[in-house]
Protein backbone atom coordinates (compact mmCIF):
# COMPACT_ATOMS: atom_id res chain seq x y z
CA UNK A 1 0.00 0.00 0.00
CA UNK A 2 0.68 3.66 -0.62
CA UNK A 3 2.65 5.67 1.81
CA UNK A 4 -0.18 7.09 4.31
CA UNK A 5 0.57 9.94 7.02
CA UNK A 6 -0.43 10.36 10.20
CA UNK A 7 -4.22 11.02 9.67
CA UNK A 8 -4.22 7.71 7.02
CA UNK A 9 -4.30 10.28 4.38
CA UNK A 10 -2.16 8.97 1.11
CA UNK A 11 1.08 10.94 0.48
CA UNK A 12 3.75 11.20 -2.59
CA UNK A 13 6.28 8.73 -1.52
CA UNK A 14 8.96 11.38 -3.21
CA UNK A 15 7.88 14.36 -1.94
CA UNK A 16 6.09 13.53 1.03
CA UNK A 17 2.73 15.71 -0.20
CA UNK A 18 -1.14 14.85 0.48
CA UNK A 19 -3.64 14.24 -2.15
CA UNK A 20 -5.28 17.14 -1.05
CA UNK A 21 -2.03 19.47 -1.81
CA UNK A 22 -1.58 17.88 -5.43
CA UNK A 23 -3.64 17.63 -8.68
CA UNK A 24 -3.25 14.11 -9.43
CA UNK A 25 -1.44 11.53 -7.10
CA UNK A 26 -0.79 8.18 -9.19
CA UNK A 27 -0.74 4.98 -7.02
CA UNK A 28 0.99 2.17 -7.14
CA UNK A 29 0.75 -1.06 -4.62
CA UNK A 30 2.80 0.33 -2.87
CA UNK A 31 3.90 3.85 -4.02
CA UNK A 32 2.87 6.99 -4.86
CA UNK A 33 3.70 9.98 -6.79
CA UNK A 34 1.78 13.57 -7.56
CA UNK A 35 1.65 15.08 -10.46
CA UNK A 36 4.85 17.75 -9.40
CA UNK A 37 6.88 14.82 -9.00
CA UNK A 38 6.17 13.24 -12.14
CA UNK A 39 6.80 16.48 -13.96
CA UNK A 40 9.91 17.37 -12.10
CA UNK A 41 11.02 13.40 -13.13
CA UNK A 42 10.13 14.12 -17.36
CA UNK A 43 12.42 17.24 -16.90
CA UNK A 44 15.19 15.52 -15.40
CA UNK A 45 14.79 12.64 -17.96
CA UNK A 46 14.89 15.12 -20.88
CA UNK A 47 17.69 16.34 -19.56
CA UNK A 48 19.52 13.05 -19.03
CA UNK A 49 18.89 12.38 -22.86
CA UNK A 50 20.03 15.40 -24.18
CA UNK A 51 23.07 15.04 -22.29
CA UNK A 52 23.53 11.64 -23.85
CA UNK A 53 22.59 12.49 -26.99
CA UNK A 54 25.86 14.46 -27.51
CA UNK A 55 28.11 12.34 -25.64
CA UNK A 56 26.86 9.69 -28.23
CA UNK A 57 26.09 11.50 -30.99
CA UNK A 58 28.95 9.63 -33.12
CA UNK A 59 27.29 6.39 -32.63
CA UNK A 60 24.97 4.89 -35.00
CA UNK A 61 22.26 2.21 -35.43
CA UNK A 62 24.17 -0.35 -37.33
CA UNK A 63 22.14 -3.98 -38.28
CA UNK A 64 24.82 -7.29 -38.91
CA UNK A 65 26.08 -7.33 -42.59
CA UNK A 66 23.57 -9.92 -43.92
CA UNK A 67 20.22 -8.99 -42.74
CA UNK A 68 17.56 -8.06 -45.31
CA UNK A 69 13.97 -7.00 -45.28
CA UNK A 70 12.96 -10.47 -46.24
CA UNK A 71 15.09 -12.07 -43.26
CA UNK A 72 13.44 -9.49 -41.00
CA UNK A 73 9.86 -9.97 -42.07
CA UNK A 74 10.44 -14.04 -41.56
CA UNK A 75 11.77 -13.42 -38.23
CA UNK A 76 9.06 -11.62 -37.51
CA UNK A 77 6.52 -13.49 -38.36
CA UNK A 78 7.61 -16.13 -35.78
CA UNK A 79 6.20 -13.83 -33.62
CA UNK A 80 3.62 -11.37 -34.96
CA UNK A 81 0.37 -13.03 -36.29
CA UNK A 82 -1.39 -11.58 -39.21
CA UNK A 83 1.07 -8.78 -39.94
CA UNK A 84 0.89 -9.24 -43.69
Amino acid sequence: MAKKNKDNEQTCSFCGKERKDVSVLVQGEDIAICDNCVEQAFHIVQEEVGTNKKKNSKRKFKLSSGITPIKIKEFLDLYVVGQD
